[in-house]
């Protein structure tokens, strides 16, 4: 019988997982010196891992800066072709059933349009029983990656795998990077989604708190009863500090939904006759009226042409679209001799 270590290191498991790694890097040199003679380097890595041999090959750093500055940890590639292939072949099947339904960051079928849609359904829902009147709880975790604990994650990590090869090879993981789990890795976004799941099941089942949605490190709850959400959150510091050994930052709080609630780059309202509404945070405003002007002044300067515009915009609209954002765009596009553009954004 196939161990799910041995169906993981496959060649067409690796084969699979080199596809999926490429996907959008063609024409790193990476992926270039990789698949120049691609069966063979399919086949090294076959080997290490058969022979339980294979070790990370290490992390480089880089920079981002959108929507805020922050360090990339990631691995080279032969090394991004394993975790593809153990979080596809391994990882996501055995967790996607054990989270709840409303954990919505990186599972298929779900992302950021899923969770600011469930949001304004619980919004909606809210408002049936108890009219506009209620509070938001915002919980967020303060530095959360780098906050991981080893430990921790490797017990619960050891509560799903069965496979001890496998085990092994997701502690070795864990281990190649401290303190915490790095941004980069394909690990780090099964395990970021995981690890509170334990909260989680706190909130949904103990506490039957029904309008609660979580994106990776970002949880709102919407509750008519201000008392009842101050308790909920004290249960969920006391587990997220005494168990998963996180700390929640400044933001955590809880508001009158009158205030409305900052969650996935949108200002969420529930206006008196049960409307809701999506706008675009103020950051975020600032952040994609720079873009636009950037992209402006390229156009003008003949450093971009038309259809290269219509893609640059055309990566704005899927974002964008989940908000009330069109005189928003309207007016930026104004203000940057751009309002042919309109159509595409």
């Amino acid at each position: 019988m196939t161990t799910d270590y041995e169906k993981m290191s496959s060649f067409e498991s690796l084969m699979q997982a080199h596809k999926a790694a490429r996907r959008g890097k063609r024409c790193k040199t990476e992926v270039i010196l990789f698949e120049m003679n691609l069966s063979q380097s399919l086949w090294q890595l076959k080997r290490a891992l058969d022979d339980r041999t294979y070790k990370i090959s290490g992390y480089y750093r880089f920079k981002i800066h959108d929507p805020k500055e922050r360090n990339i940890d990631a691995l080279h590639y032969r090394d991004r072709v394993v975790q593809h292939a153990l979080c596809d072949q391994i990882l996501w099947p055995l967790l996607e059933n054990r989270m709840i339904y409303d954990n919505a960051a990186s599972r298929k079928g779900k992302g950021t349009s899923f969770a600011i849609d469930r949001l304004s359904c619980f919004l909606r829902e809210h408002y049936k029983s108890h009219g506009a009147h209620g509070y938001f709880l915002k919980a967020d975790f303060s530095r959360y990656f780098m906050s991981i604990s080893h430990t921790v994650l490797k017990t619960k990590m050891r509560k799903v795998l069965a496979d001890d090869e496998v085990y092994g090879l997701v502690c070795g993981i864990i281990d190649s990077f401290s303190p915490g789990v790095p941004l980069g890795n394909q690990t780090s976004q099964c395990f970021g989604v995981y690890y509170p799941d334990s909260m989680d099941r706190i909130i949904k089942e103990d506490w039957r708190a029904k309008y609660y949605t979580r994106y990776m490190d970002d949880g709102v709850i919407v509750h008519h009863d201000r008392e009842f959400l101050k308790d909920c959150l004290a249960a969920m510091r006391d587990h997220a500090e005494n168990v998963l050994k996180l700390q929640f930052n400044k933001k955590t709080q809880i508001f009158p939904i009158s205030n409305g609630v900052d969650y996935l780059g949108f200002h969420f309202y529930l206006t008196d006759t049960g409307k809701v509404v999506r706008k675009l945070r103020r950051q975020s405003k600032k952040r994609f009226g720079g873009k636009l002007k950037e992209i402006a002044a390229k156009y003008y300067n003949n450093e971009m042409d038309y259809a290269a515009v219509k893609s640059h915009l055309a990566g704005f609209r899927g974002h964008l679209g989940q908000g009330h954002t069109y005189s928003l765009k309207r007016r930026l596009l104004e203000n940057t001799d751009m309002l042919n553009f309109i159509d595409e954004i």
